[in-house]
């Protein structure tokens, strides 16, 4: 699908797979801070900031979190069916193997067993800070309850 987006040149797949890893820890990155400031601001600062812009804060604090679960749950899944994927050529490989070569056999079960589910990467250039896969999504919802109770339990207004 990207190769016929973006040309038959694996440099720009490649590219767009970094785009990708860039963009992924942009949205993660703010969409966390984005979600703690509007929390913070929501709860602690209603006296302090004029009514008219402060109804901004809640809608922040309402949207934010629906894209940002979309989106991180769109990446689990891409993992979780790619990871389907190769369970089940495993299973049809093995269920096969009787109908073919053994040699053969071996050697598309080594194949198979060395792909990789597809997984976003979350990082800058060569420096991964994790994969989007299942477990992502709770750890970074805790992550922003943690740093988002903690702002607000810290100061007092």
């Amino acid at each position: 699908m990207f190769i016929s987006i973006l040309g038959s040149s694996r440099s720009s797949f490649i590219n767009a797979l970094e785009l990708l890893q860039h963009f992924a820890l942009f949205a993660m990155g703010a969409g966390g801070i984005a979600i703690i400031i509007s929390s913070f601001t929501t709860v602690k600062l209603h006296h302090v900031i004029p009514m008219p812009m402060f109804l901004a804060f809640p809608c922040i604090s309402i949207l934010c979190p629906i894209f940002g679960s979309s989106a991180l749950n769109l990446a689990a899944k891409c993992h979780l069916i790619s990871n389907k994927f190769k369970t089940l050529w495993l299973k049809t490989l093995d269920k096969n193997s009787s109908n073919c070569n053994e040699k053969m056999s071996q050697y598309w079960k080594r194949k198979c067993s060395t792909l990789f589910p597809f997984a976003y990467n979350v990082g800058v250039n060569d420096l991964i800070f994790c994969r989007i896969n299942r477990s992502t999504s709770p750890r970074f919802w805790y992550e922003v309850l943690y740093y988002s109770i903690n702002a607000i339990l810290s100061l007092r207004m």
